[in-house]
């Protein structure tokens, strides 16, 4: 009897870890065969654990030869060197926004705040899990913006397996990214912004003085526009609110900012605008017995009114007393008018000046007597009472004389009347004509016997 004589052949294969220690018979190449002869391989074996390992002994279980150019009756495994590779699996990584998104406030970095959540993890066979603990990512600039770029590097240590997880057995990525942030404008404030008072003007224009951004990250650049003030109305007042505008941002980076306009608030006062009073004349009077004067303020300068205010004057006058004089002092009392008279502060016109010229008088029922003549020119007056005193005034007539134009008979002849004189307190506020007119008396004959009488 023969005894066969067989050609022993080797195994060595290599696969991914698969968490199992099945090594099935696709994996392997046999060592050993004669020539260029071929056999198949079928079945699976065993390594004696899961976990990744290079040339792992390998317990044939199920592995058999057969056929192909050669016989597989020639060969067997039984004695052969048996080895698998069990390489690591890879394991994939996702950044997503989880459940709260990934989002700061601009501060002028890139760095992104993560958390486990934000990792997704793909891969893993049977059990095993991991988590990421790395807390920190990178956007891919600075500047304010949605669907930004995240990434981050991945090292062993940013990773946390689960238990009964073998680390060794993967793969674990290096690198991850995803559009997945967003930076959001950060808001800055405005200080120092002053309004400065002023004196009306009948604008509501504000001068703004001040004004300095808080807030901007260090070698930012970014500046504020020109800031410009308005009062809500242009009247006189105190701690009038002013409205701010062109609160605006410029440079480089205003982009990432938003100003806080509502923060920037100021007030400031309206003070009355000086305007002096000048032109107010008095009118001269004749005499009336008050010491009231009428004055005429069509001619009043307002020295200091801006166009356009509506600003008017009214004032009573008063003379010192109210007799007969030249030049005399009107003190003037002002009162102001219009809608625009309580955004000024008025330096009245204080004095003008005036005459007051006396009252003429007149004589009233005056008569001279008929007489018979006497050979002289005299005659007698009776009646006469003075018309036109202001009533109250101490002021009479005095005791005129009449005289003929000579001392012959006639009828109507015309007396001079002489000595129409003023007496009194108030005398000098009047005046009274000289002399009387239209004045007549008759002289007639005088009797024979008179006649005789002065002839002897």
């Amino acid at each position: 009897m023969v005894t066969p004589v067989f050609t022993t052949l080797g195994l060595n294969g290599s696969r991914p870890y698969d968490g199992t220690t099945i090594v099935k018979a696709d994996i392997f190449a046999l060592s050993g065969l004669v020539g260029s002869e071929t056999l198949s391989l079928g079945g699976a074996g065993t390594v004696a654990d899961k976990n990744v390992g290079t040339n792992k002994p390998v317990t044939l279980g199920t592995l058999t030869l057969g056929n192909g150019t050669g016989l597989a009756s020639n060969y067997t495994l039984a004695g052969g060197t048996h080895v698998a590779t069990i390489t690591p699996a890879p394991i994939t990584a996702a950044l997503t926004a989880g459940s709260t998104g990934v989002s700061k406030t601009y501060d002028g970095n890139t760095l992104a705040a993560l958390t486990s959540s934000n990792f997704a993890l793909s891969g893993f066979l049977g059990a095993d899990s991991a988590s990421v603990i790395k807390t920190v990512g990178n956007y891919a600039n600075k500047n304010v913006g949605n669907n930004l770029l995240i990434a981050t590097s991945l090292t062993p240590a940013d990773f946390s397996v689960g238990a009964g997880t073998v680390m060794s057995n993967y793969v674990f990525p290096t690198s991850v990214s995803a559009n997945i942030g967003v930076i959001k404008p950060a808001s800055l404030t405005m200080t120092g912004v002053t309004a400065q008072n002023k004196v009306y003007d009948a604008t509501t224009l504000a001068n703004l003085t001040g004004g300095k951004l808080v807030g901007v990250v260090t070698g930012d650049a970014v500046t504020a526009g020109t800031l410009t003030g308005a009062f809500a109305d242009k009247k006189v007042g105190t701690a009038k609110p002013v409205t701010v505008s062109g609160l605006t941002l410029g440079g480089a980076d205003a982009g990432n900012y938003v100003l806080n306009a509502s923060a920037v608030v100021a007030t400031a006062n309206i003070t009355p605008r000086p305007l002096t009073v000048s032109g107010i004349t008095a009118v001269s009077k004749v005499y009336d017995g008050t010491s009231t004067a009428t004055l005429n303020t069509a001619t009043a300068s307002l020295s200091g009114l801006i166009n356009g205010d509506a600003v008017g004057i009214s004032a009573t006058g008063s003379f010192a007393n109210k007799n007969v004089g030249n030049g005399k002092t009107v003190t003037l009392t002002s009162s102001h008018t219009g809608t625009d008279a309580t955004n000024y502060s008025f330096t009245d016109q204080a004095t003008a000046s005036a005459d007051i010229t006396p009252k003429a008088l007149s004589v009233s029922g005056l008569t001279a007597a008929n007489k018979v003549y006497d050979g002289s020119t005299t005659a007698s007056l009776t009646g006469g009472a003075l018309a036109g005193a202001i009533a109250g005034d101490s002021v009479s007539l005095g005791v005129p004389t009449g005289t003929f134009g000579d001392k012959n008979v006639g009828t109507a002849k015309p007396v001079t009347v002489t000595g129409l004189v003023l007496s009194g307190a108030d005398l000098g506020n009047y005046t009274l004509p000289a002399a009387a007119t239209n004045i007549r008396a008759d002289i007639t004959e005088a009797s024979d016997h008179w006649q005789r009488d002065c002839a002897q």
